[in-house]
């Protein structure tokens, strides 16, 4: 059964998907510092962490119309920080094997 919170993430999903560019500010508010704490967890580094959420939040915006299911959001947007955390763990290793 899908949570009141859960509920209210497809609900601005599904406004930002029908133009509503008002709803994306209420999914940052909630999300971002999230989304911080996810990278940070991944790649130890609070600055690099913010910046894998920014670059998160502009894959996020650019193929949110490709969501098809706005209940799975949140495993979607995670996922999204998770590979970017990974490939910058990535470039850092190669960098260090230079």
């Amino acid at each position: 059964m899908p949570t009141r919170q859960n509920q209210c993430d497809t609900s601005l999903i599904q406004r930002l998907q029908s133009g509503d560019k008002s709803a994306l500010a209420f999914l940052v508010k909630k999300w971002h510092k999230l989304f911080c704490e996810k990278a940070y967890w991944l790649v130890r580094d609070k600055d690099v962490a913010k910046d894998i959420a920014q670059e998160s939040w502009l894959v996020i915006i650019n193929k949110i119309n490709e969501l098809k299911n706005p209940e799975q959001f949140k495993y979607w947007a995670y996922r999204i920080v998770v590979n970017k955390s990974t490939d910058w763990l990535r470039v850092q290793s190669r960098q260090q094997k230079k």
